[in-house]
């Protein structure tokens, strides 16, 4: 450009970028039979963050594996779920729980898993044919004793109501009550670190046996 020639180069303004901010983190505790197999259930569900095992619901401080298996300390085999605040999240969670056990067996015996509702099966209909044959056919399936019952702890009044309505919802597949309790969170004390991830330790020493020169 010439001398004495003006020239108004008009600047482009960048948009401003927010930041994303970052997503609430909240936690629940859920005790649904072995924590070793409920562990690893949860720990892949999306928004989850982290899973640790642990005893809840006792009367004793500093519990240990071999005292919480004797039922003498009241507390049952629990997991804390670390996971982000995010639309179904929590639904997410519930449904989850529910699938991992048998809910209507009293104190003692709870599947691990449970067959899917069957598809004919209307709301309000419990599953009478599926898991009563499912259950006959599998004798040991389940985790015997009191440290398995199951338990849903909430650190929330909204995380209560609605795993209340779960509740109430999954009723409807059953002819027997559920036995789930809903409670307040009590102190949560986590497993000794053998326990941790236990599952995983287990595939890991498997691939490296297989996997030896």
């Amino acid at each position: 450009f010439g001398s004495g020639v003006s020239v108004n180069v008009q600047q482009q303004q960048r948009p401003c970028l927010k930041a994303t901010p970052a997503m609430p983190e909240l936690r629940v505790i859920f005790g649904c039979g072995c924590f070793w197999s409920v562990q690893t259930a949860f720990k892949h569900l999306k928004g989850v963050r982290n899973v640790e095992c642990g005893y809840a619901g006792g009367h004793i401080q500093y519990p240990t594996y071999n005292m919480v298996a004797s039922g003498v300390t009241g507390h049952v085999e629990a997991v804390r779920v670390m996971y982000h605040e995010s639309p179904g999240a929590f639904e997410g969670l519930l449904k989850q729980f529910w699938a991992q056990h048998d809910p209507t067996v009293e104190h003692e015996r709870l599947c691990r898993a449970e067959p899917p509702p069957h598809p004919a099966a209307a709301p309000g209909a419990g599953i009478t044919g599926e898991l009563s044959s499912f259950m006959a056919a599998t004798p040991g399936s389940g985790d015997v004793g009191m440290q398995y019952r199951s338990r849903i702890f909430v650190f929330t009044e909204e995380q209560r109501e609605m795993a209340q309505r779960s509740k109430e919802l999954r009723q409807r597949w059953y002819s027997k009550p559920i036995q789930t309790l809903i409670l307040p969170a009590p102190k949560f004390w986590a497993a000794e670190e053998e326990h941790q991830d236990h599952v995983q330790k287990i595939v890991d020493l498997y691939d490296t046996y297989l996997n030896r020169g």
